[in-house]
């Protein structure tokens, strides 16, 4: 695994891929896309790098996209069960520091 990798972070980055990409098939700015969802410009760049989203989002930008919410969940995720076991972990611990 590499240092910093976390599949967390590629599963986001994965789906901000797909945002980007359908977002420029359809000839929009991010300016325009980002008003069209109701984020500026920054944040929309941010999800399209990777940026945590909520199923509303995802939900909004599918439709203003005209694709459905599951074309842009479509890709590839190659992750070990470890992986996903070490994400749970350091997620409890981070809850129970609280």
């Amino acid at each position: 695994m590499k240092k910093g990798y976390s599949v967390e972070k590629e599963f986001l980055s994965k789906v901000g891929e797909k945002v980007k990409l359908y977002r420029t098939k359809k000839q929009l700015t991010l300016q325009e896309f980002g008003e069209d969802i109701g984020l500026d410009k920054g944040n929309t760049q941010r999800l399209e790098n990777g940026k945590n989203m909520t199923l509303l989002s995802l939900f909004k930008i599918a439709a203003i996209l005209e694709v459905e919410p599951k074309d842009l969940l479509d890709f590839p995720l190659e992750f070990k069960i470890q992986d996903v076991e070490k994400f749970i972990q350091e997620k409890k611990e981070n809850r129970s520091k609280k």
